[in-house]
């Protein structure tokens, strides 16, 4: 069992193995907490070498290597790049099983939100809008603020996932 910020216990997850993709220093960050977690990561980005270089994580040729994961979080720089890793050919919705959740933790426009979240119904997949309030040494010390809204079967399943990335989990709606 883990023990958030708070000191509270959290229990209850079906998530076993995590993809990350996107790793720069936010995304890093996530990634080595959650490996500190114990959970199996996988780990993707366009700099194959960030990815090769991530201690206790496997890294990943292409998007389509994460189809195994429960969870896939995405930490990018903006709209483009969301797009581009979600929605274009081989991205996220074409590699994910269906049952799988994408997080997003990068602070995007709700219209790709929107969309990211509804290629993913499409597929029977969820998606979960996650941003966070916080800087890359936060997010090492896991002293974010995340903001999260998606359906409440996504957000129970990676509740667990979400609170201990930071201090604080904020749960702001059903719409991503």
């Amino acid at each position: 069992m883990l023990n958030n910020q708070q000191g509270e216990v959290v229990t209850g997850s079906t998530v076993k193995r995590v993809g990350v993709v996107g790793l720069g220093h936010m995304g890093q960050a996530f990634a080595v907490n959650l490996v500190q977690d114990g959970y199996e990561v996988l780990a993707y980005d366009r700099d194959a070498q960030r990815a090769t270089g991530l201690s206790g994580a496997r890294a990943v040729a292409e998007l389509a290597d994460l189809a195994s994961c429960d969870v896939v979080l995405t930490s990018l720089p903006d709209d483009d790049a969301l797009a581009a890793v979600a929605l274009g050919a081989g991205g996220l919705v074409a590699a994910l099983a269906p049952g799988a959740v994408h997080i997003s933790m990068s602070t995007v426009s709700p219209g790709i939100s929107r969309r990211v979240g509804e290629a993913h119904a499409r597929r029977k997949q969820d998606y979960v809008a996650a941003p966070v309030l916080g800087n890359p040494d936060f997010a090492r010390e896991r002293k974010l603020f995340v903001l999260a809204a998606g359906s409440r079967a996504a957000l129970g399943k990676v509740r667990p996932l979400l609170q201990r990335l930071g201090q604080h989990l904020f749960v702001i709606g059903e719409d991503p």
